[in-house]
């Protein structure tokens, strides 16, 4: 991932390269400027995934590089990092399509957090319903989709609520709401439609017999597993590994 980093205040400059080297050693800073005019050339000359801008800067201010970043890259992450609280600050960056607004002085927990939030963010798949044919539409908000792509990748392990949204930096609470408006189901039951979809997959190679499959797929209860594969398929797991047989 290659970062831009862009602040006026040398001290401060300073500061946001070295926590950027040491909290996230795999990204690459491909800038680290005191102007706006500097921050565009390097959008022209590289590819950036996250700007980290200071608002108050010669040349160009903040918004303005920001504005014209995005118009040349849309999928680009930024993090305003401003003194400016001003509420037509935060409504023009929230038009302009900033990921997230930092007012000074802040703790370098939030930053981190944020930046990790966002990684993740960028790293889930831009459409998720093929992984997950059986939601009614793409989800919207960014927690749910982190959800189920930790969920695509970690179902087969003993996944939790509390534990998923640690991993995503959210109260779990709030998640379950979340999950919950954008699929219309709760994590459990997403949990295990996942699974026996995957289940399904494994029965039908005929390499697996329904107990060996349902552990596999993480149920620690086969007779679970026999409940959910019925209840969402509506075939018992045996009759549907028998009629995929010799396919």
């Amino acid at each position: 991932m290659n970062i831009l980093i862009v602040e006026d205040e040398y001290k401060e400059l300073l500061f946001l390269t070295n926590f950027v080297r040491r909290s996230f050693p795999d990204m690459a800073i491909v800038g680290a400027v005191n102007n706006g005019k500097a921050a565009l050339e390097a959008g022209r000359l590289h590819t950036i995934d996250l700007a980290l801008l200071d608002i108050e800067l010669p040349v160009h201010d903040g918004l303005y590089v920001a504005e014209q970043l995005k118009k040349s890259n849309p999928d680009l992450r930024i993090i305003i990092l401003t003194a400016y609280s001003t509420f037509q600050y935060a409504q023009k960056a929230l038009r302009i399509g900033v990921n997230d607004y930092l007012v000074k002085p802040y703790l370098e927990e939030e930053l981190e957090d944020i930046i990790r939030k966002l990684i993740l963010s960028s790293d889930c798949p831009r459409s998720l319903c093929h992984s997950f044919p059986f939601l009614p539409s793409e989800p919207e908000h960014p927690y749910t989709r982190m959800a189920l792509h930790i969920i695509s990748e970690q179902y087969m392990q003993n996944l939790a609520l509390p534990a998923l949204a640690e991993n995503i930096k959210t109260n779990p609470d709030y998640l379950s709401k979340c999950i919950k408006k954008d699929t219309g189901m709760g994590f459990s039951e997403l949990l295990a439609r996942y699974r026996i979809q995957s289940a399904q997959k494994l029965l039908a190679s005929n390499n697996y017999s329904a107990a060996q499959a349902a552990g596999l797929v993480g149920f620690s209860d086969p007779n679970y597993f026999y409940r959910c594969f019925k209840k969402y398929t509506g075939l018992s797991a045996k009759t549907y590994a028998t009629l995929h047989l010799g396919r």
